[in-house]
């Protein structure tokens, strides 16, 4: 069973302490991706986080035939992803390919919806 259109999350998390940012993109029901960990992105706001998010979608070429895959914090074959599956598995020994979907984005215990910047904190 699929999640309905409304029931997908649409969260963005930047989380930053100790001079270290991660940017985590949670949106639309699929499996969340890292956007940017690294050097501390002070005072990022929602349009900022969004642009980091539509700038880390790559650009297609004159003879790309498809979107690179979004790498998520589990790649998934169904994605485009042709390299080591996050998950492996059988069905009775045949292939087997899965389809996660994002139900609920959370951050210490409370559920995200947009944008959210907070210090240190468990998504």
């Amino acid at each position: 069973m699929r999640p309905q259109d409304h029931d997908r999350p649409d969260a963005t998390v930047a989380l930053t302490a100790a001079g270290v940012t991660v940017l985590i993109d949670a949106a639309g029901g699929r499996l969340p991706a890292i956007v940017h960990w690294g050097h501390e992105l002070p005072a990022l706001d929602a349009a900022q986080a969004a642009a980091l998010v539509a700038a880390s979608v790559p650009v297609i070429g004159s003879n790309n035939v498809e979107l690179a895959p979004r790498v998520a914090v589990l790649p998934e074959q169904h994605t485009g992803w042709s390299g080591r599956p996050g998950l492996r598995g059988s069905f009775a020994g045949r292939g087997w390919s899965p389809a996660f979907t994002t139900r609920s984005v959370s951050l210490d215990g409370g559920t995200v919806s947009g944008y959210r910047s907070s210090g240190p904190g468990a998504v």
